[in-house]
């Protein structure tokens, strides 16, 4: 995935805070196939109840917050909360589009908060996300957000890593290798129940791949 487009998760995958990159050709494939997969669920379920329009504002929204990802990321947080700030007022009024903008835009300020230190706001963010994508499923049949909900909530486990808690980043990196395999009592968030386990196809070759790198170095050798 190259740092210009969205990822189907909220944060690039090509780096992160802990220097963390998939270089890795056949990766890189699997999650531009991961991208289009979820752009043309994404479109589908939209365009079902909106003009193809409103799919284009919001994906235009979410590729401005990947680009204000990238900003944070290069070293700019200030330049990131600017452009975030001004997407803001672009904010889509229905409910329904409104809960998608959340979806991209909150990931986008939970990394620049990460960037900056500030750990409590970046999982709120992060947990505002996933909330988003909880109510998209349940409310709007919006079924293809499980992969994107585990993948969130990956990197509330790395925020914990990157504070000091390697005890719960593993913890949760395991629950939600549970929950990919099938297991959604293990969700340890809310509305499990929309969840659509097990994962299969690339999304979970994906998941698996960043799961255990995750575990890797969180768990004691």
């Amino acid at each position: 995935m190259h740092t210009t487009g969205t990822s189907p998760a909220g944060f690039t995958a090509t780096t992160d805070r802990a220097g963390w990159a998939h270089s890795d050709l056949v990766m890189d494939e699997l999650e531009e196939t991961m991208l289009r997969d979820y752009l043309n669920a994404q479109c589908r379920v939209l365009t079902r109840r909106h003009p193809y329009e409103d799919f284009l504002l919001v994906r235009t929204l979410a590729d401005q917050h990947q680009h204000a990802a990238w900003e944070a990321k290069r070293g700019q947080p200030a330049r990131a909360r600017v452009i975030l700030s001004t997407l803001e007022r672009f904010h889509p009024r229905t409910p329904e589009l409104s809960l998608v903008f959340r979806v991209t835009a909150d990931p986008a300020w939970a990394l620049v908060d990460w960037t900056e230190g500030q750990h409590r706001r970046a999982v709120e963010r992060l947990r505002s996300a996933m909330s988003a994508c909880a109510f998209l499923a349940d409310a709007y049949e919006h079924d293809y957000l499980t992969a994107r909900r585990i993948y969130l909530a990956s990197h509330i486990a790395r925020v914990d890593l990157s504070r000091g808690a390697p005890g719960r980043a593993a913890a949760l990196a395991g629950a939600l290798a549970a929950v990919m395999a099938g297991a959604a009592d293990q969700w340890p968030f809310e509305c499990p129940e929309t969840l659509d386990v097990p994962v299969g196809g690339n999304e979970r070759l994906m998941l698996e791949a960043q799961l255990a790198k995750l575990r890797s170095i969180a768990e004691p050798r």
